[in-house]
């Protein structure tokens, strides 16, 4: 069985998982994706994910996710997409999740995110659509934003003003 660092995939889809251990199968022939929206994944997201070396895109939506993100996210170093949004993470948004040079896509909205958004979230140059709306934020909306050329819009909704980006 190859090391689970050449897995570039988790795939499930039409399966109810509460509360049991992934158990992760690699494959020679395995994308880099990991699309487990709307599977009613529950628990939390275990610091072991950064064995997932190869993985580009992880798609947990839709699920019943709670705790924080954990740091070790960002020594995926191949993500080019984040979406974790409807789920109930809480905690602040990891510093380390702004190392990832490769990321596009970084959708957290409807959690219960705290904290406010760091200024290293300019070290996101290829971001291209963030997304954070109903969450905790606080704060001010970083001016280092405005040097991420590639995101589109910056739009506030509600009445509390939850900051959310869009790509447009």
């Amino acid at each position: 069985m190859n090391k689970i660092s050449s897995v570039g995939s988790i795939l499930v889809r039409d399966q109810v998982c509460s509360n049991k251990p992934m158990i992760v199968i690699p494959h020679r022939k395995i994308s880099s994706f990991c699309p487990l929206e709307q599977n009613g994944i529950a628990g939390t997201l275990p610091s072991e994910i950064q064995e997932l070396s190869a993985l580009r895109f992880l798609v947990l939506e839709e699920g019943v996710l709670t705790g924080t993100i954990p740091t070790e996210i960002g020594n995926l170093v191949n993500l080019e997409q984040i979406d974790l949004n409807f789920n109930l993470l809480s905690g602040p948004i990891p510093e380390e999740l702004f190392n990832l040079s490769n990321l596009q896509q970084l959708d957290l909205n409807d959690n219960e995110l705290q904290g406010s958004i760091s200024t290293a979230i300019a070290q996101l140059t290829r971001l291209s659509f963030l997304q954070i709306e109903n969450n905790k934020i606080t704060g001010t909306v970083p001016s280092q934003l405005g040097s991420l050329l590639l995101l589109g819009k910056l739009a506030r909704t509600g009445r509390k003003k939850k900051l959310r980006m869009m790509w447009i």
